[in-house]
């Protein structure tokens, strides 16, 4: 037989085969996620029913490296639109390299993003606090997916540059998993290696 007879007796079968199976398009799965613009906002989208499913869909977390999100970014008209749509993509996110902790700042920085949230949406922020190096982890949570139960620092200035930030999180609409932890930490590159090993 000749390489293309070969290949078209081979999509005949396939033909056949799927012929004779009822063809139906799933309507729903339980881990599709699509991502949808609408009214100028970009954010997760899914095929959730509530009276259909026992628990939310998985959360996103999300890790942001800012690069320096200093007082001058953070009074930045143009620039905070686009970092607080990139928050609302989020359950949980932890945002790096921020360069200060000016209550008036977090506060208008929180205020902002909870203002321009999605409908019903409510996000607490917690910023940790590192007396050692001018630099702050800002972690943003959905106040209706998560309940924060601990924070904690630890230093050890012979193993890590920047203090690792623990968080303890209650999380009642997973099924599976109703508290995690998680661990925020920026590396310092010359000395990843050593850092990540401790």
């Amino acid at each position: 037989m000749k390489p293309l007879e070969c290949i078209l007796s081979s999509c005949a079968l396939l033909l056949s085969i799927q012929g004779s199976f009822s063809r139906q398009l799933p309507s729903q799965t339980d881990n599709e996620i699509r991502y949808s613009k609408t009214a100028g906002r970009v954010g997760p989208s899914s095929y959730w029913r509530p009276k259909e499913n026992a628990v939310e869909p998985p959360l996103f977390v999300g890790s942001f490296n800012i690069q320096t999100l200093s007082k001058k970014k953070l009074r930045n008209g143009y620039l905070m639109p686009t970092i607080e749509k990139i928050v609302h993509r989020y359950d949980l996110i932890l945002v790096l390299e921020l360069m200060t902790n000016d209550p008036k700042l977090m506060e208008k920085f929180a205020k902002d993003i909870n203002d321009f949230a999605p409908d019903g949406v409510t996000y607490n922020m917690t910023v940790s606090i590192d007396p050692h190096v001018n630099e702050y982890i800002g972690i943003f949570y959905r106040t209706d997916k998560l309940r924060m139960l601990k924070s904690e620092s630890y230093y050890d200035p012979e193993k890590f540059y920047r203090k690792p930030f623990f968080l303890l999180f209650d999380s009642p609409t997973l099924r599976d998993m109703k508290q995690f932890g998680l661990i925020g930490y920026h590396v310092k590159p010359a000395q990843a290696v050593r850092e990540i090993d401790a």
